[in-house]
């Protein structure tokens, strides 16, 4: 039977994501060259301890870890021990915890030290198909939904899906119905209900679909040997957007916009991305204050910064803001030229209004340039209004939600 969850029960399950966000975030500090894999899960537990949590997984099925910790051709179930990282090594870090007997799973991928340009592009269609399965978690559509969004992803890239790896639901046990493949037809299965609580975790790697058991009786590991990687987050369905509870809202994940992806900016090439949104905004600022765009104007203040890339990975602008109080604040979004006029622009901002209600916010704001007219008729045309002037050469705009 599936559950559905209301009330005090999502409220409990809300609670349960944030302890296993961080979790999740104390391990990601530790990771780093000559760590053990044992280490991570003490720090793990350290932290669980912290967010008055414990480990959901341990004991399930005889499981004798507190976490999954890993490595390369490794997909899952790989108890912690003596290796010990190194750099360049492609590492999956499982969690569930449980706090007041409610359950959340969440997993995450990284490549230590610098890694290979493929292990990065690996993790950037992981978590683009992430993205894309927590899509088509909406009330009234179907489990295989989901299960189709993220097959069709992965299939694009090239790359490949592990078969027996699934998503499921979760609650008051680690596992329940319904069962979520990562690949499939849309429109069967059982129709998703809002309140219906999924972990959706696409595993994937570079050329095998199947897994085998390895030799220490727990880790799965890739048919052939190649990397894999497996992120997951427990989402609860609604009739719009699901809301993701083991991540915070400064943890932004790739999100499919339209034909566009978008991706936390510092994994693409910090370089070209000043040199693109320098080569559309310098001229505005030049003119208004006398100065050029430096890295600080895209990654300073705590704004949340993400890349906007086509399909292809093809960079095609930038994009950052960040929540200030009741207000979602657009810092600064930049498109290609050639992208401009093609609904790019109005899709982002479609979406940054659902961020902004799935956070809280009544309104969306900005500031622009008075010399910068496109933007002002772009801005009005969307329903901002000018709500005053901090600056004799800048605008406040503000779109009531």
């Amino acid at each position: 039977m599936i559950e559905v969850r209301t009330g005090g029960e999502l409220d409990a399950l809300r609670t349960c994501g944030r302890a296993n966000a961080k979790v999740h975030r104390a391990v990601a500090k530790a990771i780093q060259s000559g760590i053990t894999t044992r280490d991570l899960e003490d720090v793990a537990v350290a932290a669980m301890r912290l967010a008055e949590a414990k480990s959901a997984i341990k004991g399930v099925h005889g499981f004798p870890g507190e976490i999954c910790v890993s490595v390369n051709s490794e997909i899952g179930h790989s108890v912690p021990g003596a290796y010990r990282l190194q750099s360049g090594d492609l590492v999956k870090v499982d969690i569930a915890v449980a706090v007041d007997g409610w359950i959340t799973d969440a997993a995450r991928s990284y490549v230590v030290g610098d890694g290979t340009r493929e292990a990065h592009r690996m993790l950037e269609v992981a978590e683009a198909a992430l993205a894309a399965g927590i899509q088509h978690a909406k009330a009234g559509g179907r489990c295989s939904d989901i299960s189709h969004a993220i097959g069709e992803m992965v299939k694009h890239s090239g790359m490949r899906i592990i078969h027996k790896a699934v998503g499921h639901g979760t609650g008051m046990s680690l596992h329940e119905d319904p069962w979520l493949p990562n690949f499939g037809p849309p429109g069967l299965g059982p129709r998703l209900r809002e309140g219906m609580v999924l972990a959706i975790e696409p595993v994937i790697a570079q050329v095998s679909r199947y897994a085998r058991r390895a030799d220490n009786g727990w880790a799965d590991v890739t048919m052939h040997g190649d990397l894999s990687v497996h992120v997951e987050d427990t989402v609860i369905v609604r009739d719009g957007v699901a809301e993701v509870i083991t991540r915070s809202a400064e943890e932004q994940q790739a999100v499919r916009v339209a034909n566009m992806l978008l991706i936390p900016a510092a994994k693409v090439d910090q370089t070209e991305l000043v040199r693109l949104v320098a080569k559309e905004m310098d001229p505005i600022l030049l003119e208004a204050w006398g100065r050029r765009v430096t890295p600080h104007d895209l990654f300073a203040g705590g704004a949340i910064a993400l890349a906007i890339q086509d399909e292809d990975g093809r960079l095609l602008g930038f994009v950052s803001y960040a929540r200030q109080g009741r207000h979602l604040h657009l810092h600064t979004i930049v498109l290609r030229r050639e992208q401009q006029g093609r609904q790019r622009g109005r899709a982002i901002l479609a979406w940054l209004e659902g961020e902004a209600r799935r956070l809280g916010c009544n309104a969306l704001q900005l500031c622009v340039q008075t010399n910068n007219e496109r933007a002002l008729r772009f801005y009005q045309r969307l329903g901002f209004v000018e709500v005053g002037r901090p600056q004799s050469n800048t605008w406040l705009m503000t779109k009531r939600l």
